[in-house]
């Protein structure tokens, strides 16, 4: 009787947790937001857009990793990958944010106008950089989550597709790719220099 009783608590004790729901990561998620001043839906990486203050990135990071690291460690299933592709995709946005402001903490000597001078190269290379930067983790970002939508449509309503689409997607990269051409193209023909 008392073996029986042994095994019945071994059992429970080894019988595996129900696993985690893609939304029910995704709230583990979001709910970092209102610690470190996010809005996973509405950030976006434009002038004056919302975006998560600099100095809250580096926590929030780790705080990010955290939760990647407790998904990868789960069984394996279509929720769990798509929840460390959730976690990989909130990074990129975290990382295109921190290179934006970057971007603009350099100031007006960042971008070259009508006029500018040679002795600005620095700092019009130091922005020219940054947004770079920013732009190529907007798009692994975008890799990531639209490789998700396409896969799994049941996440779909979670995430947000057309019209409910996160804003993020609304992210004014003509401008930065506008700066970045102007900038070298600028610097190479009155500078005689390649950045």
């Amino acid at each position: 009787m008392i073996a029986l009783l042994v095994l019945a608590i071994i059992a429970v004790a080894c019988a595996p947790e129900n696993p985690i729901t893609f939304e029910d990561g995704y709230k583990e998620l979001i709910a970092l937001d209102s610690k470190y001043g996010g809005d996973f839906k509405n950030e976006i990486l434009k002038k004056g857009g919302k975006m998560v203050p600099m100095e809250s990135i580096n926590p929030f990071v780790a705080d990010v990793n955290a939760l990647k690291e407790k998904y990868s460690a789960m069984p394996v299933t279509n929720d769990t990958l798509n929840l460390i592709n959730l976690t990989d995709a909130r990074l990129e946005m975290l990382e295109a944010e921190r290179y934006y402001q970057l971007f603009e903490n350099v100031g007006p000597a960042g971008l070259v106008s009508d006029t500018f001078r040679c002795s600005e190269i620095p700092a019009i290379t130091k922005a020219t950089s940054y947004m770079s930067a920013s732009m190529n983790h907007f798009y692994a970002f975008t890799v990531l989550v639209d490789r998700m939508l396409a896969d799994y449509k049941d996440i779909r309503p979670i995430l947000g597709v057309d019209s409910e689409r996160m804003n993020f997607y609304r992210s004014d990269l003509e401008y930065l790719s506008d700066q970045i051409k102007s900038n070298k193209i600028s610097v190479k023909t009155y500078c005689g220099v390649a950045i």
